[in-house]
């Protein structure tokens, strides 16, 4: 990043580079300074650069001006990932209309005003307290605001796709369905709250948690008790994706959430924080692991829960 920083002040087409380092960072608002000023710089691939572009608007849920650059792009090559992206928007832009924002100190809520306005500001309440009282735990506190999404039912699973059993998502903004959720029932809004903001909390720090851990600690995190079970999956099966089976799916938060939970018993809640920090600095998963629980990741993998 720094090289690229300077690159830049002699030379434009570093602005790319450094739009590029930012947007990996999780920076957005930084990536659109440079990967704006990048184009129309000789020697720069235009679609590439729109692209990046759409992804980072969407990031900050600037919808329209994703939906410009997705187009742009698309005007100069057909690209599967940028149609997904198209088809998303238009979606997302159909629902959130009408929508209004609300902003706190740490979040920017988006919610259906004629119906949600109460649910929502006992959201964002129940959110700033997740910042706080997970904050002091992992002595972690993201930089930039977060979008938090409050839906209908059926508008979040149209939007999200994803299965019906979940309570609530985050793909770079908290997602959730307020339809069902009342307003009394608060306990089960902030335990949903707490897990989807403990994994926007993680992103702020690193993008390569293995996914078991990722979801075991927010279920940690979010107060919610599951049942301990053993290594039912092979927790080097469960780092980048859960099954899509209900059933398959619950049995591998149980296990995620034991694995964590015997970690924290073990090591304390803030060996975590080392073991993200070490991910974030760009170590091996061995080696961040083993430097947070002095036990090697391959040696955990074959030893834990069997």
């Amino acid at each position: 990043m720094a090289l690229f920083t300077e690159l830049s002040r002699h030379d434009e087409r570093a602005f790319l580079g450094v739009g590029l380092s930012y947007y990996k960072l999780g920076d957005y608002r930084s990536a659109v300074r440079f990967l704006e000023s990048s184009l129309g710089q000789e020697g720069i691939d235009i679609f590439e650069v729109q692209k990046i572009l759409a992804f980072t608007y969407y990031k900050l849920n600037d919808l329209d001006e994703s939906m410009r650059y997705a187009n742009a792009a698309l005007s100069i090559k057909d690209d599967p990932e940028l149609k997904a992206l198209s088809s998303k928007l238009s979606r997302e832009h159909k629902v959130q209309n009408d929508f209004i924002e609300e902003d706190t100190l740490h979040f920017k809520a988006l919610f259906d005003g004629y119906e949600f306005t109460d649910q929502a500001r006992l959201a964002l309440n129940i959110l700033e307290e997740a910042y706080s009282e997970i904050g002091v735990k992992l002595n972690e506190f993201p930089r930039d605001a977060i979008t938090v999404i409050l839906y209908t039912g059926k508008d979040f699973y149209d939007i999200t796709q994803v299965p019906y059993w979940a309570g609530g998502i985050y793909d770079g903004k908290i997602r959730i369905p307020l339809k069902g959720i009342e307003s009394h029932d608060s306990v089960a809004m902030r335990r949903t709250l707490f897990h989807e903001y403990s994994h926007a909390l993680v992103f702020s720090i690193t993008k390569y948690c293995p996914l078991w851990v990722n979801e075991g600690l927010a279920v940690y995190l979010s107060g919610e008790r599951r049942q301990i079970v053993g290594q039912r999956i092979p927790l080097g099966n469960l780092e980048r994706s859960f099954p899509q089976d209900e059933q398959q799916g619950r049995l591998a938060y149980d296990e995620s959430y034991s694995a964590v939970t015997y970690l924290v018993n073990s090591y304390g809640i803030y060996s975590f924080d080392v073991f993200l920090n070490e991910l974030a600095k760009g170590r091996d998963i061995d080696t961040a692991f083993r430097t947070a629980f002095a036990i090697t990741y391959a040696d955990f993998k074959s030893t834990w829960g069997k």
